[in-house]
């Protein structure tokens, strides 16, 4: 079973990174994304399944996680599955609304939001333009391979590990 295929969100191939853990169950296709950190599980994009088990799944990987004694923490919720976790009691927060601008009529004079502006405008100088996957790129191998090789490279001029 190729996990790509249950991949419904603009930052997914993130939940497919080699740094993260896969939740799968036997019976269920899909996969749920998380990191551990400390006590707590943070899951990445939500529930990446069929609509029709995607509550199934969260339930047994809530239990799962209930039964480690952690937390868990889900983080870049796609809109239309927050009933999903809402329906498990989950508190819900939209972070970084702040930094969701419409750039229409954006404009970089003033000095409201400074340091946002100021990096935009560097990454312009750069050369640098932002392009989803799924839309403006094809979502497939060839795609998701030179992403990771972008990351690596990145990750190695930091002097990081990636």
């Amino acid at each position: 079973m190729e996990l790509e295929q249950f991949i419904d969100h603009p930052s997914g191939f993130l939940a497919l990174s080699p740094h993260n853990q896969r939740f799968t169950s036997t019976e269920l296709p899909g996969f749920i994304a998380y990191r551990e950190q400390g006590k707590h599980w943070i899951l990445f994009g939500g529930v990446h399944a069929p609509v029709d088990v995607q509550s199934e799944l969260l339930q047994q990987f809530l239990t799962t996680a209930q039964q480690q004694r952690r937390r868990v923490l889900a983080v870049q919720v796609r809109r239309n599955q927050v009933p999903l976790f809402q329906q498990f009691a989950a508190t819900i927060n939209q972070l970084g609304s702040n930094f969701s601008l419409n750039l229409t009529n954006y404009n970089l004079a003033g000095t409201r939001k400074m340091k946002l502006r100021h990096k935009i405008k560097q990454a312009q100088q750069a050369g640098l333009y932002v392009v989803e996957v799924g839309q403006e790129l094809p979502r497939n191998e060839t795609t998701f391979a030179q992403l990771s090789t972008i990351s690596h490279h990145w990750l190695a001029a930091k002097q990081k590990k990636n």
